[in-house]
This record gives C-alpha cells, sequence and structure tokens, in this order.
C-alpha cells in the first residue's frame, strides 16, 4: 500500500508520506524501535519503486520516528507514572499531537527541498 501510494504521490510526496508513517509508527507500535522495524520495509519498497534514495527515506522514517515518540501511550503512561498523575492520558496525547504534526511538516518540506 506505501509503494502504491508513492507511486501516485511521486517523490515528494513519498517525503511527506514517509514523514508521516514515522510519526504514526511509535503511536500504533508503541516504541519507535518496533516501529522502524515495522515500516522500513515497506518504506525501502516504496523508494525504489519511485526511484528515490532508499537511505534518505529510512533516515526520515528514524528521525520522524523519534519525534513520533511523543505520541507513544506506553511514554505517555510512564511519564504520568513519575511525575504521579493518573488518568491524564488524553489531555497529555492532546497536548502532544499538534507539535508532534508540526514537525512532521517541517521535516518533510525540510525533506522535499532538500532533495
Amino acid at each position: 500500500m506505501i509503494s502504491f501510494m508513492a507511486q501516485v504521490l511521486e517523490q515528494n510526496g513519498l517525503v511527506l508520506l514517509s514523514s508521516f508513517i514515522g510519526l504514526l509508527g511509535p503511536f500504533v507500535s508503541g516504541s519507535a524501535s518496533v516501529s522502524n522495524c515495522l515500516f522500513a520495509q515497506p518504506q525501502a519498497g516504496a523508494a525504489n519503486a519511485v526511484g528515490f534514495p532508499v537511505a534518505s527515506i529510512l533516515s526520515l522514517q528514524l528521525i520522524s520516528g523519534a519525534v513520533g515518540n511523543l505520541l507513544s501511550l506506553a511514554n505517555i503512561i510512564s511519564a504520568q507514572s513519575t511525575v504521579g498523575l493518573a488518568n491524564c492520558e488524553k489531555k497529555v496525547l492532546s497536548l502532544t499531537t499538534w507539535p508532534c504534526l508540526a514537525s512532521g511538516i517541517i521535516l518533510g518540506f525540510l525533506a522535499s527541498a532538500y532533495y
């Protein structure tokens, strides 16, 4: 599915798509490491399908995955228990969503401008 979307969007769209897949991965999987294991192969295939440098797409996946840890529910719950809060997951997630999305847009546009 990722390679099909990449062919439709072509190179600049692939860069933006990779940025947002990297952000979404930790939310779905719980960590950036597992996200990279899950999404690296499809992203590399999409980069090959479009003719884009695979290392560039995978580095964008890594960077976005690290930023996407803001949305990881496991990290949110761990942080809450560290500071002694309870049942504030929705509030913390709503506070971290917009900076995370903004950084995904910025990363995508910077990578698009570079390539």
